[in-house]
């Protein structure tokens, strides 16, 4: 099983580097990514109970708060590049997991951070990955509407990484370390999390805010895709947030994305604050980049904002995407940003849009 369990990363790996080379560029449309021909994945629900009461976890471990120690962690050997299916990818979970513990976050789904799915998916003709068992790892800071279900924020940044394969040498089992992508979404989600918890001892939010660590964007958006399924109907207002390749040392503006078509809203109010803090970034209102996790939200009418940083091409998916291409300042100036966000928008309803028949 474990020598099937290397077979299938190895292979999963040299499909993904062709076929989603996610972060880079502009990609095919929202529906193309839906329905993509080459990929093809399906979610098999699994009733995930929602946590009613109002139990918060026993805050037992000690408190990670920096951003490069996360790093290190999710770029480590022992991780092995997060990849599909491997026990790297299975410690990541358990990681977030128990980070989440360590913040205090409240559940989302009844008695566990664990949100599961089923899905199979088929790589090219002669790779067929079985239908499995996958996590998300979710978390939640309730708001003082929790009761009523008004108004959520999901800030979402997608675990995975495409593992190891082969060096540029020839090199067997090189590890894909994903600093970029996405070990710094990862970490700036942490970071997040922590400060927002701690914000909200001192002046609770009124929105919801759920924090989800995705699982399998590298192949296709699944885990994202498998939340939304779960928790689009829950809230009258939703909206999201997601972090994906961040904290490039040395790169340009931090770039901004939010559609002022498919997010009109959300979009005008983001660059609002943006502006007030006379951070550089670059504004992206028009409809693109499908890429990433923000996808899934925008598809099904929930509004959403992408952060990403520029990099050199030929970055991502290399197994020189690693830690010392990260600039931590630039991505804790992001976690303050977002955080100053959330508290300006606290008060804000984001409308639903009409979902995107495919």
């Amino acid at each position: 099983m474990k020598k099937f369990r290397k077979i299938k990363c190895i292979l999963a790996a040299c499909c993904i580097l062709f076929v989603l080379n996610s972060c880079i560029g502009n990609k095919d449309n929202i529906k193309e990514i839906y329905n993509n021909s080459i990929l093809k994945s399906e979610i098999i629900p699994i009733k995930n109970e929602f946590n009613e009461s109002d139990n918060t976890p026993i805050q037992n471990l000690e408190l990670i708060d920096d951003a490069e120690k996360i790093m290190r962690t999710l770029t480590s050997d022992e991780l092995k590049g997060r990849g599909d299916d491997t026990d790297g990818n299975d410690k990541t979970v358990k990681y977030l997991n128990e980070q989440f513990t360590n913040i205090g976050l409240d559940y989302l789904f009844k008695d566990t951070y664990l949100h599961k799915y089923n899905f199979s998916g088929e790589f090219f003709p002669h790779f067929i990955r079985p239908n499995e068992e996958e996590q998300n790892v979710v978390g939640l800071i309730k708001g003082t509407n929790h009761a009523e279900r008004k108004k959520a924020v999901v800030i979402t940044a997608h675990i995975d990484h495409v593992g190891y394969g082969l060096s540029t040498t020839g090199e067997k089992n090189q590890i894909y370390y994903g600093a970029i992508d996405n070990a710094s979404g990862t970490t700036t989600l942490l970071r997040l999390a922590y400060k927002l918890k701690e914000m909200s001892k001192e002046t609770p939010f009124e929105t919801d805010i759920i924090i989800a660590g995705v699982n399998h964007e590298e192949l296709g958006l699944v885990g994202s895709r498998a939340l939304v399924n779960d928790i689009k109907d829950r809230y009258e207002s939703i909206y999201n947030i997601n972090i994906d390749c961040v904290g490039f040392k040395g790169g340009s503006p931090l770039i901004v994305y939010s559609s002022d078509k498919r997010s009109p809203e959300l979009s005008k109010l983001i660059f609002e604050y943006m502006d007030s803090t006379n951070e550089k970034i670059k504004k992206d209102t028009k409809i693109r980049d499908y890429n990433s996790d923000h996808a899934s939200f925008e598809y099904n009418g929930i509004q959403a904002i992408f952060f990403m940083d520029t990099y050199p091409s030929g970055t991502i998916h290399r197994f020189t995407d690693t830690i010392d291409k990260i600039d931590f300042q630039r991505i804790n100036s992001l976690v303050d940003n977002i955080a100053g966000f959330l508290r300006f928008n606290d008060k804000n309803a984001i409308p639903k849009r009409e979902s995107l028949n495919v």
